[in-house]
């Protein structure tokens, strides 16, 4: 089989970093996790809530990441090493040298964008920006583990899996110029290989990977957070069993809770993950990232800070106003039905394994739910919005006789816009890629199967 059938089967790697996401939510609330610290072989290994959640985050996918290696090894068993020239023609001191520069190169890079959060008034770690703290925790893991894990991967990588179209595409040529130059001048010979790199893709999957990972970040602690406090309180149903005034509405409350923090626990995860993880050995590179200021736009206005421009003009309430509406059995419907829709948003990303990122194509997802129509996220994303939100507002305007609340029709409205618009623009971007007009042929259908 090719190399890249690992993305039909990389819902398992999702399967099995979900369950351990969840396992230890259920064990952090169990074992008071968050408070009492985290043991391994009676050795303390987490000291805060910080620490334990970040532990999380980095165990599930590097677990996922040695799933999907086995995976790709199992599918792809006489291509799966790719020998490098300089080793094959047994030129060690340029592979070294080489890997030394590269290694040199990307730390440079990974410093100056640890630089550039610290300072960056978005941010603002010197400003005390409370809101990204969780980030500034994980951005000094992320690079002391990369410091190190480097000085193992950069070599083994480049040594066994040699590409030369993807070498193109890495990210140590932002700076290897003048690393180089230096280290011709040292040396007095040149020994390093001269690649035409793909600044464009560099540059653009760049601040894609610098934007997106720090909101997945401080999602995923909040998410986690809420999955850990609702095993506490079913855990604490549990013990002390239902009493007589859990009711209806109670119960509704209860589904959409502790559902949402579910899904977008596990959804987020495997979002991180493919954000922060870009390796040959499971084949999810850049193949190309969105080329247009459009495309761009619609998907950034879908997050903050850039969410609020809709929001002014086009406010829209809480999704959690629902149980304002004094009839249980509706909000009951509407909350199980908004959970579904939400749950099946999930399953889209799971599809993805560890190549899930914005405004990039990483290998066409043609399984699961993308074999019946091309965008199921957002298609159900969007559903699990109208069911939850259009209910109360057509309360307010009936009922309440608030004819304010017609503009949070047209708020909704303008957010499936934006949606459709992040469809379109994703498919001409994908167009570039012959597998995804092949994919087109095969699911014409956008967004609801044998409709539309």
């Amino acid at each position: 089989m090719e190399s890249n059938k690992l993305k039909d089967y990389a819902f398992i790697s999702s399967l099995f970093g979900s369950f351990i996401l969840v396992l230890y939510a259920f064990l952090s609330s169990k074992y008071n996790i968050f408070q009492e610290g985290l043991f391994l072989f009676n050795n303390r290994i987490t000291f805060s809530k910080n620490d334990a959640i970040i532990f999380i985050l980095i165990l599930s996918t590097s677990l996922m990441f040695i799933v999907e290696i086995i995976i790709e090894f199992i599918l792809n068993k006489k291509k799966f090493i790719e020998i490098s020239p300089d080793i094959k023609n047994k030129k060690y001191l340029n592979f070294f040298v080489e890997c030394f520069l590269i290694y040199s190169s990307n730390l440079l890079l990974f410093y100056l964008i640890v630089l550039f959060y610290k300072y960056a008034p978005e941010y603002g770690n010197f400003s005390n920006n409370q809101y990204y703290k969780p980030w500034f925790f994980v951005l000094d893991n992320l690079f002391t583990i990369f410091s190190y894990f480097s000085i193992i991967y950069i070599p083994l990588t480049r040594a066994f899996k040699y590409n030369l179209d993807l070498e193109k595409k890495e990210y140590y040529h932002l700076f290897i110029l003048p690393i180089k130059k230096i280290s011709n001048l040292i040396l007095k010979k040149d020994i390093f290989v001269d690649i035409e790199a793909d600044y464009k893709n560099i540059i653009l999957g760049l601040i894609v990977k610098m934007f997106f990972t720090p909101l997945m970040t401080i999602f995923f602690f909040d998410n986690f957070n809420n999955l850990v406090n609702n095993f506490n309180y079913l855990i604490g149903i549990y013990n002390a069993g239902l009493s007589f005034g859990y009711g209806i509405k109670t119960f509704s409350a209860d589904i959409y809770n502790i559902g949402l923090s579910l899904i977008f626990s596990i959804d987020v995860l495997l979002a991180w993950g493919g954000y922060v993880i870009s390796s040959r050995w499971i084949s999810n590179n850049n193949i190309s990232v969105e080329p247009t200021i459009l495309g761009w736009f619609v998907a950034l206005s879908c997050y903050p800070p850039f969410q609020i421009i809709p929001g002014v003009y086009f406010p829209i309430p809480s999704e959690k106003d629902i149980f304002n509406i004094p009839n249980d059995y509706l909000v009951l419907f509407f909350s199980i039905l908004s959970i579904m829709s939400f749950f099946v948003y999930m399953s889209a990303t799971m599809f993805f394994g560890l190549r899930f990122s914005n405004l990039t194509n990483r290998g066409i997802i043609t399984v699961g739910l993308y074999k019946y129509i091309r965008h199921p996220a957002y298609a159900s994303k969007n559903f699990s919005w109208w069911c939850i939100i259009l209910p109360y507002v057509l309360y307010k305007i009936f009922f309440l006789k608030d004819f304010s609340a017609i503009n949070q029709i047209i708020g909704l409205c303008s957010i499936t816009y934006i949606y459709y618009l992040r469809a379109l623009t994703e498919e001409r971007h994908l167009s570039q890629d012959p597998d995804y007009l092949e994919y087109c042929k095969k699911v014409p259908y956008r967004f609801i199967p044998k409709v539309f």
